[in-house]
């Protein structure tokens, strides 16, 4: 049998403006399910009615014996949020099918020809953009471009920015769930929390002054698993709205051994995320939503107050530095010998220290005293000292030194 025309009513609350385009496809792999890149169209697209209906005229297509299947396929406008339609060939006057052996006309049985009523809501793309990255001072590990140095002890880390993009309507979200992922040693100690932060400036930079927390601050995981919820982030359909994923790390009172993870956006059940005219459950699209994997390391500011030995009393107090290899993973060059190198030590608070001692040669005669080069302010210049040798600083309780 040949079929040259087929006519489809369109019923609903929408009208030929909120309709693109429709069109008939046929299933040409007979596997039933439409394949846009294989399955073939066999008309011209249609844009408007002709009395309530899309006249698709001289396409030809030709039954045999077995079942075949035609896909009504359709183009919305971004314009047609709220509005509903539905498709159906009303009746045996609006298919044209002619027997291919007799040449007669053939009176066509229809069944349930018709599609369920839809209703045209909007649309959200959620893409990520990894803060994290290499940093070329501090080689060799660090600068990989996959990873970073993440200090201990620091706060108002952007690791990850969120990009949403909503089209045909406003869309408002309530959860997000983010996933730590890849982790090697690391805990809930080793974060004193994570928050979400929008970008209230719009300059898609994270400005801890200006940019507003969403939602609670979290300091624990359930299942690696950090659920935000009890808020409304409301996205607009004008430009890009931005979320950051920051973090703060704990300042450790050890040099535990380095630990890794990422932070990420799983999946769209992680999101719940509801049309704000249509008020339907949006289904995101969501592209490369996590961040470079990231080493916590001790580069950074150290607290000696909060020494695992004890607290600190003004006078002379020492401390052991971590071994080479702990050096060397947080991105330190360490020579052959098992020396180090320190740029600096920084005081704060008090700025009441003075005096340091260190070893040059890890022997009796090798220990030098260290004045302060500029007394009025916090630094203090000094070089190599073997790994079995202490540091002496002479400070306030409340002094801290920065690696």
């Amino acid at each position: 049998m040949n079929i040259s025309i087929i006519k489809i009513t369109r019923s609903g609350s929408s009208n030929d403006t909120d309709i693109i385009n429709i069109r008939l496809y046929n299933d040409t792999n007979l596997n039933g399910v439409f394949d846009l890149t294989s399955d073939s169209q066999i008309a011209t697209a249609q844009n408007s009615t002709t009395a309530g209906q899309y006249v698709f005229a001289g396409i030809n297509f030709n039954i045999t014996t077995s079942a075949h299947s035609l896909f009504v396929v359709v183009n919305t406008s971004g314009n047609a949020v709220g509005k509903t339609f539905r498709f159906n060939i009303n009746g045996t006057g609006d298919v044209n099918t002619i027997g291919s052996g007799s040449a007669f006309n053939i009176t066509e049985t229809l069944t349930t020809a018709e599609g369920s009523q839809v209703l045209i809501f909007g649309r959200l793309s959620v893409t990520g953009v990894s803060l994290v990255g290499g940093q070329g001072s501090d080689a060799p590990e660090c600068a990989v471009n996959t990873k970073r140095c993440l200090p201990s002890n620091e706060a108002n880390v952007a690791l990850v920015r969120l990009n949403f993009t909503a089209t045909g309507e406003g869309v408002n979200i309530s959860v997000i769930k983010i996933i730590r992922a890849a982790a090697s040693g690391l805990t809930d100690d080793h974060i004193v929390n994570v928050r979400l932060m929008n970008d209230t400036n719009g300059n898609g930079a994270f400005d801890s002054g200006t940019d507003t927390q969403m939602g609670s601050a979290l300091d624990s995981t359930v299942s690696n698993v950090y659920s935000f919820a009890g808020f409304q982030y409301n996205v607009s359909t004008s430009g890009v709205n931005t979320l950051f994923v920051v973090v703060n790390t704990t300042a450790r009172l050890g040099w535990d051994p380095p630990v890794y993870f990422n932070l990420t956006l799983n999946a769209t059940a992680d999101i719940n995320s509801i049309s704000a005219t249509s008020n339907e459950n949006i289904t995101e699209t969501i592209t490369q939503t996590h961040s470079n994997t990231t080493k916590i390391t001790y580069k950074g500011w150290y607290n000696i107050t909060k020494h695992e030995t004890a607290p600190l009393t003004p006078g002379w107090n020492s401390f052991d530095m971590p071994i080479e290899s702990d050096i060397i993973g947080t991105g330190r060059n360490a020579s052959a010998t098992g020396n180090f190198n320190v740029s600096s030590i920084l005081s704060s608070l008090g700025s009441n220290w003075r005096y340091m001692r260190y070893n040059i040669n890890g022997s009796s005669t090798g220990w030098v005293l260290a004045d302060r080069t500029d007394p009025g302010g916090s630094t203090l210049q000094f070089v190599n000292n073997t790994n079995v040798n202490p540091y002496w600083i002479n400070m306030t309780a409340t002094d801290r030194f920065e690696l």
